[in-house]
């Protein structure tokens, strides 16, 4: 199972054991609870009332739960969905998704669309809410830009791209992308790989192939080309920032900014507390996350996205999206740090509020 799943199981139980709510947790983490047996029998432990899949439909394990017995599915970021037959969905069930296009997907995949709904992302208050640093710890751990992404690996031969034709494409859509870096979206994956096919001189003839490499492109390239172009801007300003995620490169000035793989819970918390400003350089559901359990730590949140684009995606986070900065261009991200930077007194003001926002309308609890 992924990690995050994990985990967010746990978080999940702690906020229904806040909200007074008895459960009981299956995570499939050992042998003796991978089997379908085992979270029968957790059901039945629990006399449950209501059964929660996360990442995933009971699908041929629903006709085994009572008909009458409702089940949710939700799907957190990252979650693969799969079809869905109505023959494995019960009367009272529910879909939960994290984002508009969650939603859609779901649909997609067979699930009735009376019976989808979208449950926004919340943040995890009881590991990420403001602290009183020491001096010392604050200093040590000080950088005054955070930037957080695990970035996707990029390298051809990570896809199993050997062919030297394709080797050759592989690089010109870096090239392309990274010449669109400050206006890229998903929009422009066709016109990117049109000039990448023109510059490197490879076609691609089939459709399966463009759409291999249009994906490529979407979940791999473009995420980590775009981000490296952000951390390069703040570089070239002169601006003191350090990096948390992984298969980061090291900056090209000599100075080496990457501070290890993305950390969680309390570790993470102490860095959003010590940080002047969190930059998130490429809008997905895991950088929304992010984006709430910052803002819950107090911290002021930069995103690559636009307001309209954030709140076509998360309609339920109208609330919150006028505590987040957006940029798209790296003059944008760059005049968005100087203005954090400057507003002082007025900066605190609006972090505060930000907190008391997540911590009234959206936790996990209130979720």
């Amino acid at each position: 199972p992924r990690h995050q799943a994990s985990s967010r199981c746990i978080t999940i139980e702690r906020a229904l054991n806040r909200l007074g709510c008895a459960c009981e947790v299956c995570v499939p983490d050992a042998p003796d609870k991978c089997h379908v047996a085992a979270r029968m029998q957790a059901i039945e432990r629990a006399s449950a009332d209501m059964v929660l899949f996360l990442n995933g439909s009971p699908g041929a394990m629903r006709p085994l739960i009572p008909r009458e017995l409702p089940v949710a599915a939700r799907y957190l970021p990252g979650a693969g969905i799969t079809p869905i037959l109505l023959s494995q969905v019960g009367p009272h069930d529910l879909f939960f998704a994290s984002s508009t296009s969650q939603c859609e997907a779901l649909v997609a995949a067979g699930a009735p669309t009376t019976a989808v709904a979208q449950c926004e992302l919340g943040a995890d208050d009881v590991l990420f809410h403001p602290l009183a640093l020491p001096d010392d710890e604050r200093v040590s751990r000080r950088a005054s830009i955070a930037v957080l992404m695990d970035l996707p690996d990029d390298r051809p031969e990570a896809c199993a791209i050997t062919l030297p034709s394709h080797l050759a494409l592989w690089e010109a859509l870096q090239n392309a992308a990274l010449q669109r870096a400050d206006r890229y979206s998903d929009d422009l994956a066709d016109e990117i790989l049109e000039a990448a096919q023109r510059s490197s001189g490879t076609t691609l003839e089939e459709a399966a192939s463009r759409e291999q490499f249009v994906a490529f492109l979407r979940t791999r390239i473009a995420p980590a080309t775009v981000a490296r172009a952000a951390v390069q801007a703040l570089a070239t300003r002169g601006d003191e920032f350090a990096i948390w995620g992984s298969n980061w490169p090291a900056a090209g000035d000599g100075n080496d900014r990457r501070r290890g793989p993305m950390p969680s819970g309390e570790p993470l918390n102490r860095i959003l507390n010590a940080a002047e400003c969190v930059v998130l350089p490429w809008m997905s559901m895991t950088a929304v996350r992010l984006a709430l359990d910052a803002l819950a730590a107090g911290a002021n949140v930069i995103l690559r996205s636009t307001q309209e684009s954030f709140l076509s995606e998360h309609p339920g986070l109208s609330s919150v999206a006028g505590f987040l900065s957006f940029y798209r261009t790296a003059r944008e991200l760059t005049d968005a740090v100087r203005r954090m930077r400057s507003q002082g007194e007025t900066r605190q003001e609006r972090t505060a509020a930000a907190v008391a926002e997540i911590q009234a309308n959206h936790s996990i609890t209130n979720r």
